[in-house]
């Protein structure tokens, strides 16, 4: 038959699915408390009596069920960050933010998010405080905590 051997044909495009996924007792709670109350939960380990924040079904450090929801914050201290300064197609903020970890007043573990007001101000140990969206226009998501606040 002669000529070049054929290999595979290669179809190229793209697929778009639908899909959700479950969060589960405790990022659920989380999410539902952003959205129907404006506060921040966060579950204790009744065994180390840390206060997990985010919220774990089960205490990292001592293997222990979490139970026992207790709100956080709305106040904390950054414990790490960085400054954003150029723009970002892929972040919800516009620069200059900065992504933070803070530890949120009654915590016991770090919430990493973005310092949205104030951001060139922030500095490890900054104060700062959450913003919630309005009443409203929460949808059940991390966002609903659209950033922190330099104090």
């Amino acid at each position: 038959m002669g000529g070049e051997p054929v290999g595979p044909a290669v179809l190229e495009g793209e697929i778009h699915l639908a899909y959700r996924w479950t969060t589960g007792p405790a990022t659920g709670a989380f999410l539902t408390a952003l959205r129907d109350r404006g506060v921040i939960l966060g579950l204790r380990c009744p065994s180390c009596r840390r206060v997990l924040c985010p919220p774990l079904e089960v205490c990292p450090r001592c293997g222990t069920e979490t139970a026992g929801e207790v709100e956080c914050g709305p106040g904390g201290r950054v414990t790490a960050w960085t400054l954003v300064e150029a723009p970002t197609p892929w972040t919800p903020w516009e620069a200059p933010y900065a992504l933070i970890s803070v530890r949120l007043d009654g915590a016991s573990t770090d919430l990493v998010h973005a310092v949205t007001e104030g951001a060139r101000r922030v500095r490890t140990g900054a104060r700062v405080k959450a913003v919630f969206r309005t009443v409203g226009r929460r949808v059940g998501d991390i966002l609903d905590l659209e950033g922190f606040a330099v104090e």
